[in-house]
């Protein structure tokens, strides 16, 4: 990638505060009467599109137009350093220690590097910069050796190397996690598991050595892995019970040491998503909306950040929504994502998942082309695996809305096109299978109410009883088709059983 590229982007990507600090700091580097850095940094950001043809004729006859490349780097490079100084976290504060200690040993101030040493390693040892204190331990041996070990005792110089190596098998072990984390995130991505073979990748990750509970939570990050692998395996497995413990002990290990959550600002808001989401699927709905303030309580410098959380925030609610069948109150979100996109550049399943939550909020409030609409945007979305669960049930859900939107042609083409993918993709099961044939035949048989109320009792009688298969049972999670049914056969709105569905749950007494 050019570097005009990569400086635009950075440039854009910056919100009005990081800009204006920028600014501020620029105005220490004059040069003449105007530095000329920050003028190109202005005409770059009023620009829509890069244009570098419009940069060289604004800045004819200035002497760095010359060099517009290395004026384009120095002024990315310089751009980098000051939201550095913007952002002051604990780990840059930590870096900038090191450095200072680099310095200040370069120059045989042997004494003053070990009183930076000191604070830098309380601070790396607080806020668990675990990387950041392996190198600050190398610099006290190398501090140690350079002074000939003077006032240090045996014991003490030997205490060093023991805790450089409790350090090392620490961020073994967290990495070994780590890895785990990954292969559960690229598994989660391809949606609920249907066959033994999608099974068996979970399996193994939670037989894993690394995962023997009790001998690795001795650091943040270490937990954060931990918890998350164990709350998405029992998420899968439908066992809300244990997926709603593991994300509370995720959420309480922060919330514990309070210091740590300015350092971990996107995982304290994933730890509260994840809460939200395992009250949502147990239908205790009255303590999802906590959760929610918190979220929309963080605050953060960074507008990428901001945009997380806020993504974060639209998936609990929209959650709360669907499931309690107040999807007026959905919709307001669904508008504000789908015309927006308020949501992280780049953060592809939460905006997969979010456009899920959009077209149900929309199906139950009967707005069916706008149903298609955000179907259409996962079928065509280059990121989604074909082979996805997600993918799977957006083309089986599709059936569905053409059916209520009584479009024939749409019906018999996609029938069609589905089955052909199912077939070849070899994810044709008992469900697919059932709403396939439906559509197909069913269907045309409805002229009347009563026809109508037979089949569909037929279809969920078949429903259910597929529903009791384990494998089968899982795609019933993406959607209520057994609600669906019975508002077709009681010939009410769907909207209006969700909702008394959920207004029982709310009136049962807590457990």
């Amino acid at each position: 990638m050019k570097v005009s590229e990569d400086l635009f982007k950075l440039i854009k990507s910056l919100s009005k505060n990081e800009k204006g600090y920028f600014k501020k700091v620029s105005t220490f580097h004059t040069i003449g009467e105007q530095n000329k850095y920050l003028a190109l940094f202005n005409a770059i950001d009023k620009q829509k599109k890069y244009d570098e043809n419009a940069i060289k004729k604004k800045f004819a006859g200035e002497r760095f137009i010359k060099q517009l490349n290395v004026a384009k780097l120095y002024l990315y490079n310089s751009i980098l350093k000051s939201t550095e100084q913007y952002v002051n976290s604990k780990g840059t504060q930590i870096r900038s220690y090191i450095n200072q200690i680099e310095f200040l040993m370069d120059r045989g101030l042997y004494e003053q590097s070990n009183k930076l040493l000191h604070k830098a390693k309380q601070l790396a040892i607080k806020y668990e910069k675990n990387y950041e204190l392996g190198l600050i331990e190398e610099l006290e041996k190398r501090c140690l050796r350079f002074t000939g070990y003077a006032g240090k005792s045996e014991r003490e110089i030997l205490t060093l190397f023991g805790d450089t190596f409790q350090l090392i098998d620490k961020i073994k072990k967290t990495e070994q996690l780590h890895r785990l984390f990954v292969k559960m995130e690229l598994n989660y991505k391809k949606g609920f598991p249907r066959t033994l073979n999608d099974w068996q990748p979970y399996e193994e990750i939670m037989n894993n050595p690394s995962m023997m509970e009790g001998e690795h939570i001795e650091s943040y990050q270490a937990s954060f892995y931990f918890y998350y692998i164990k709350a998405n395996y029992y998420s899968v497995k439908k066992d809300a019970e244990k997926a709603n413990y593991f994300t509370q002990e995720r959420l309480k290990y922060l919330e514990n040491r309070p210091h740590l959550i300015n350092e971990n600002v996107l995982s304290y808001g994933t730890a509260l998503r994840n809460v939200g989401m395992t009250l949502v699927l147990m239908k205790r709905y009255s303590e999802v909306p906590p959760m929610v303030k918190k979220l929309k309580a963080i605050t953060h410098k960074s507008e990428a950040v901001k945009k997380y959380i806020c993504s974060f925030s639209m998936l609990v609610e929209m959650s709360l929504y669907t499931e309690s069948g107040e999807f007026h109150k959905g919709k307001l979100l669904a508008d504000q994502f789908i015309q927006n996109k308020t949501i992280a550049q780049g953060s592809n399943k939460d905006e997969i998942y979010l456009i899920y939550l959009s077209f149900t909020v929309y199906f139950g409030l009967g707005d069916y082309p706008k149903v298609i609409k955000c179907l259409n945007i996962i079928l065509t979305n280059p990121n989604i695996d074909v082979r996805s669960g997600i993918y799977s049930f957006s083309k089986i859900f599709a059936l569905i809305v053409y059916y209520e939107m009584q479009d024939e042609d749409a019906m018999a083409y996609a029938v069609k096109s589905t089955y052909r993918y199912l077939y070849e993709a070899k994810r044709l099961f008992m469900f697919e299978s059932a709403i396939l044939k439906f559509v197909k035949n069913k269907s045309k048989e409805m002229k009347d109410f009563e026809n109508r109320v037979t089949a569909f009792k037929e279809l969920r009688q078949e429903i259910e009883e597929i529903g009791k298969n384990e494998v089968e049972q899982r795609i019933l999670k993406y959607f209520d088709f057994i609600t669906w049914l019975d508002s077709k056969i009681e010939n009410r709105p769907f909207a209006e059983m969700v909702r008394e569905k959920a207004s029982k749950v709310l009136s049962l007494p807590s457990s």
